[in-house]
């Protein structure tokens, strides 16, 4: 035999002829005054977690947090893109021409002027120029 209902949330089910009574525990009679989060109205909210004064706030913000996320991550991917042939550069030992300009911010030309000036040690393998790392950073010194 199920209990009467004597608590103040109670609801009356019927199924099949049969009467149940279910009992709401977790019932709050909480009210809080908010501000949402995403539109900035004030709102009554009915538990200490809710931020958004409506479904359609709470999904807007969603698709906001999204969206953020996604032009976050793609900036990263950028500036790793962007690094990474830096970095793979400076742990060679030899480089050619465009990536000796790479590696020191300049143009091919400037290489170039600076190799046929004698300022910068080169040598050429079959068509190929090849810089040593070492004659680069004595360039500097």
């Amino acid at each position: 035999m199920l209990p009467k209902p004597e608590q103040r949330h109670c609801y009356i089910l019927i199924v099949n002829r049969r009467l149940f009574y279910t009992f709401s525990l977790m019932a709050s009679s909480i009210r809080v005054e908010k501000v949402c989060k995403f539109c900035g109205d004030n709102f009554i909210a009915k538990t200490t977690v809710t931020k958004y004064c409506s479904d359609t706030c709470g999904k807007k913000a969603y698709k906001r947090r999204q969206r953020i996320e996604s032009v976050e991550g793609a900036q990263v991917d950028a500036i790793i893109d962007s690094l990474l042939p830096l970095l793979q550069i400076q742990q060679k030992h030899f480089l050619n021409v465009i990536e000796t300009a790479n590696l020191l911010g300049i143009s091919e030309a400037t290489v170039r002027n600076l190799m046929y000036d004698g300022q910068l040690k080169y040598h050429k393998i079959s068509n190929r120029t090849i810089i040593r790392r070492v004659d680069i950073d004595s360039l500097f010194s």
